[in-house]
């Protein structure tokens, strides 16, 4: 809760009955809930502390009374000591050392008026006259700090408008010199312009306005403010006006002006969307170019492999054909039990396996033509071309999801496996050979384990290029990788791993 420190200063005459009731208003105020408190001091100035200190008031009194509040004053004045002891000595002595003002009837505080050339607002009247008309018509005002005296007669007589005049302007809080036509740097963001009128009378009633060309036509009412600030402007030509008017309304003649600058960034110029527009395009060309260039070339592999899957339908293919054909009619010329028949029905089962693996071929080099197949169900005619009535026997074991075999994939990873499969019957001298395939979502394994003699991978594979084909075919798969483990007496393992292009239910 507030406490205010009140000095209270009955004076003299009524006063002393004025001050005391005053306060005990006051303090009545307080105590029933007023939401403040109050302390007094009493300081018994005035004609009695005259009488026995020879002043109206001691030499320290402002000092003893700056640390209040407030101050509750009586009245000043004594029928045995002069006026003007009385009131230059306290009453005024307290209000020109606190600048304060003293409601004394008939003076009245006219708005304004200290403005035009008065020393003080502050009108004495009581005792003595307050004002009077001189003879010759002008006005005498008795004031705190001495006469007034007003000419009624050059009243708003003969001034002119105010002039106005543009001081500083500051771009993001730089100054810049008032250079008409100026460029600002580039990015510049705030600007504010500062500006006056050319006034010294009722300086205070002077009012602005001003605008913006370029940015915008219309007046704006800066009251008594004397600036004006403008954020992110657009590039371009701007000027600045600036009007003043006085306190009877009347506006200068002429605007204060300050044209500048705003430059365009470089992002935002013809050039740079010219040069932007034609790299765009020229990525668009190069990008058109390579697909072009990309297309002729796959158009040419196409045709290319289109022609060698031709000649080898109508070659190879065909001639396999007419070697199937003519056994069959050897076969049928041969008795059932001749010795002949068994070596003969041998070589028509690996002229069936080869025009088999040829059509494939066929199938390989023209793209999409390959047939859609499930790897276990491709695995078995390729294992029984190449090991059919020889002493090696086979099993196929599956794992895992169905794996898929489509293209070009097909044709390398069944090349893969047959090609591990003449390896086991022409060099390892194995009785069997186990090929198992294991589907994940997202790799497939194939594994062939004979137990032959082995050998060594790091000796056999500069000489051998069987190996060497398998693992340029196993690096034409998606994620292909060959691994070949074997060492003498131990049999050969030989795992293939890949990324299917396609899969199937597990």
């Amino acid at each position: 809760m507030k406490t205010y420190r009140i000095a209270s200063i009955p004076g003299d005459g009524i006063g002393k009955e004025v001050v005391p009731a005053g306060q005990a208003v006051l303090q009545a105020l307080a105590d029933h809930g007023g939401g403040f408190a109050v302390e007094f001091e009493t300081f018994g100035w005035g004609g009695d502390w005259y009488r026995a200190h020879g002043e109206m008031m001691p030499a320290d009194g402002l000092a003893q009374l700056r640390g209040k509040d407030a101050i509750l004053f009586g009245s000043a004045g004594d029928p045995d000591i002069p006026d003007h002891i009385t009131l230059w000595g306290l009453r005024l002595k307290i209000c020109q050392g606190f600048d304060q003002y003293a409601n004394v009837r008939p003076t009245r505080i006219l708005p304004g008026i200290e403005s035009d050339g008065m020393g003080t607002r502050e009108c004495n009247g009581g005792s003595q006259p307050s004002s009077f008309v001189h003879p010759d018509g002008t006005l005498w005002f008795a004031t705190s700090r001495g006469m007034a005296v007003v000419h009624p007669e050059s009243i708003g007589a003969g001034a002119p408008p105010p002039q106005v005049m543009i001081e500083d302007w500051r771009v993001d809080g730089r100054s810049l010199p008032l250079a008409t036509g100026i460029e600002v740097p580039i990015g510049s963001r705030g600007f504010v312009f500062e500006f006056t009128a050319t006034r010294l009378r009722a300086a205070d009633k002077t009012r602005f306005r001003f605008r913006l060309l370029g940015y915008s036509s219309e007046w704006v009412d800066a009251g008594r403010r004397r600036e004006a600030w403008f954020t992110n402007l657009d590039p371009g030509s701007y000027q600045f006006e600036v009007l003043a008017a006085d306190g009877d309304g009347r506006w200068s003649p002429h605007a204060a002006t300050f044209a500048f600058a705003v430059p365009t960034p470089f992002h935002r110029t013809p050039t740079f969307v010219l040069l932007t527009s034609l790299g765009i395009f020229g990525v668009l060309f190069l990008v058109h170019r390579l697909r072009t260039l990309n297309l002729r070339a796959r158009n040419a592999l196409l045709t290319e492999r289109n022609r060698i899957s031709r000649e080898l339908h109508d070659t190879v293919a065909q001639g396999l054909v007419g070697i199937k054909v003519q056994l069959e009619v050897v076969k049928r010329h041969l008795d059932a039990d001749s010795p002949a028949m068994e070596p003969l029905c041998r070589v028509q089962g690996i002229a069936d396996a080869t025009a088999d693996e040829a059509r494939r071929s066929v199938w390989a080099l023209r793209d999409g033509a390959t047939l859609d197949v499930a790897l276990e169900d491709a695995l078995s005619p390729v294992a029984e071309a190449v090991l059919v009535n020889s002493p090696v026997s086979y099993r196929i074991r599956c794992e895992g999801s169905r794996v898929r075999l489509a293209g070009t994939e097909q044709h390398h990873v069944l090349r893969i496996v047959r090609e591990a499969l003449v390896n086991v019957l022409r060099h390892a001298d194995a009785r069997s050979v186990l090929i198992e395939v294991h589907g994940e979502p997202h790799r497939a394994t194939v594994t062939l384990s004979d137990d032959g003699r082995g050998f060594d991978p790091e000796a056999m594979h500069a000489r051998s290029f069987g190996l060497i084909g398998m693992q340029e075919r196993a690096g034409m798969l998606r994620g292909g990788r060959l691994y070949v483990t074997s060492a003498p007496g131990q049999g050969t393992r030989i795992r293939l791993e890949w990324e299917p292009d396609a899969h199937g239910a597990p």
